[in-house]
């Protein structure tokens, strides 16, 4: 059962650790083709500027692209016509990417990883909001602000495989105890 719960959803991003994510990849567009990473759109679909200018940026280094300048991506967008490019020019896109492009100038390696870290987590959890899995265990956006810096230092401290591997748990636990582990029977009471 999927949820449209926006609120919560738009709750589960970080706005500046993905341009800064963003402005490490425009230098670093090798980066997406490392197996090391597994970056998607939704990634950045909490912001629609975010995911153009991702998909652009991605449709670069899939190209080929190894050196990405701002007009290069602003060239990519503005090409395809659609939506997005008009999208793209009401909210200023191209100085707004210029910026972008600044900001991640000598940008370290260390730095991205903590971006990276941190968006793929808030993906994780949106996506599993999106499916009705409850996600406040690991991140509650509900805390008030004096317990938000507690909430942070949480997600900060758990790992994307923690938590995937503890939804994962609950489900064969909920699994075991209706189906059965053998032949697919019900257990006994």
């Amino acid at each position: 059962m999927e949820i449209n719960n926006k609120n919560k959803l738009e709750e589960l991003d970080d706005t500046n650790t993905s341009k800064n994510e963003m402005a490490y990849i425009i230098h670093h567009p090798h980066i997406l083709q490392d197996d090391k990473y597994a970056f998607s759109k939704s990634d950045f679909d909490q912001e629609t500027l975010h995911e153009i200018l991702f998909t652009a940026i991605y449709n670069l280094a899939q190209g080929g692209v190894v050196n990405i300048r701002p007009i290069d991506i602003d060239t990519q967008i503005n090409q395809s016509g659609s939506r997005a490019a008009d999208y793209y020019k009401r909210n200023s896109g191209l100085n707004w990417l210029q910026g972008l492009y600044q900001a991640g100038d000598g940008m370290d390696k260390a730095q991205f990883d903590l971006c990276y870290n941190r968006i793929k987590k808030l993906s994780v959890l949106r996506d599993l909001e999106r499916v009705g899995i409850d996600t406040r265990k690991f991140y509650d956006t509900t805390a008030d602000i004096l317990n938000r810096d507690k909430e942070d230092e949480k997600l900060n401290n758990t790992t994307v495989d923690q938590i995937i591997n503890n939804i994962r748990t609950k489900i064969v636990e909920v699994e075991n105890k209706n189906i059965g582990k053998n032949n697919g029977m019900a257990q006994d009471a």
